[in-house]
């Protein structure tokens, strides 16, 4: 007996019925019950389970099987794989539970996007996003390339309007998609420390109702980690070149400056509220050098001061400067390419990549 997948029903795919399992199993909980048939299950058209966890894993397995050609291997994985998901040693991820079958066919759990600096290209990254998110799937994506608010657009002679603007469009995209019916949609949204807009990224998530479905890190450099041990100015860029203008600071709405005690300490800001409520009576305010910097350490501070009063922003795994694997997938901080995904899934309790 061949497991080829055979005749389509509403879409999807049928397989074999699954052989006796020589495995012991632990018979379903009443909530692992509950969330197989509210998550998992396949619907009729009033949206009604229809299938239970044997099922589910018949058709998933059965999707997956239909790879492999030689029709012996094929029965022979179909018989050991159904056995393990029966025993629940091992489950894959959410898209392939819910998709495997279908015609679309989408098992990928994590993507990684492009966000070309144009408004074309932020356009289409918000449809793949958007596409990406219906199917189940989430995304993560690097804004360091999108030129930093009030530069030159040379096309329009007008200015920018920066990447925290257009990540506010692609949060909004995510809000009125639910993934393949189960879930929301989850970005990961990540910006180099040298970007010219780092103070407006670290502090974009402060008033808890901004880009709630975003998760956002900000990756930072050998060089920026050591001007932070150094105790010195760092200088930001895009696009390879120094940033000559003043650095916009979201928490004093004014140009970045820095403010130091009297023993040369200095202080460190989490957010908006924390800056109108210091007294700062006793402290000097410190410019930086020339436009375009800003002081290493407190830069990092505020990562850090912010992370511990709202879990955000994340720091992502040093990057050497010119490391262009840059972005994330949505739930684990692990770079990769642009353009790619990956498959997360359940083995023995670990979570495993694939």
């Amino acid at each position: 007996m061949s497991t080829a997948i055979g005749k389509q029903t509403t879409n999807v795919n049928v397989s074999p019925s699954i052989p006796a399992s020589r495995r012991k199993t632990q018979p379903l909980g009443l909530n692992a019950k509950r969330v197989i048939s509210k998550r998992y299950s396949l619907k009729d058209a009033k949206g009604r389970p229809i299938e239970e966890w044997p099922d589910i894993v018949r058709r998933v397995v059965g999707h997956v099987s239909a790879a492999e050609k030689d029709p012996q291997k094929r029965d022979e994985f179909f018989a050991t794989m159904s056995e393990v998901m029966l025993a629940r040693e091992f489950v894959p991820n959410t898209p392939c539970l819910v998709n495997a079958g279908k015609a679309n066919g989408q098992l990928a759990a994590c993507f990684v996007l492009d966000v070309p600096d144009s408004i074309t290209g932020i356009m289409d990254h918000a449809k793949a996003a958007a596409t990406i998110h219906q199917t189940g799937g989430g995304t993560g994506m690097t804004y360091e390339f999108l030129r930093p608010a009030g530069a030159l657009v040379g096309s329009t002679r007008g200015v920018a309007s920066g990447p925290v603007s257009f990540m506010n469009i692609v949060n909004q995209v995510t809000d009125v998609v639910k993934q393949g019916g189960v879930r929301r949609g989850a970005n990961m949204g990540m910006m180099r420390v040298t970007h010219p807009d780092v103070l407006r990224f670290i502090h974009a998530k402060n008033d808890q109702h901004s880009m709630t479905n975003f998760n956002i890190s900000v990756n930072v450099t050998d060089r920026f980690l050591k001007a932070v041990d150094n105790n010195e100015w760092f200088q930001l860029e895009f696009n390879g070149e120094s940033w000559t203008d003043p650095i916009y600071d979201p928490v004093t709405d004014g140009d970045y400056v820095l403010y130091r005690r009297e023993d040369g300490s200095t202080v460190t800001f989490p957010d908006k509220h924390s800056f109108a409520s210091k007294d700062l009576s006793h402290c000097t305010i410190e410019e930086p050098p020339r436009p375009g910097m800003v002081y290493a350490r407190d830069i990092w501070n505020r990562i850090v001061a912010s992370a511990h009063k709202y879990a955000e922003p994340g720091r992502a795994t040093p990057a050497a400067n010119s490391f262009s694997i840059s972005q994330t997938r949505a739930i684990w901080v692990r770079s990769i390419w642009p353009n790619s995904m990956t498959r997360i899934n359940a083995w023995i309790g670990v979570v495993c990549v694939m």
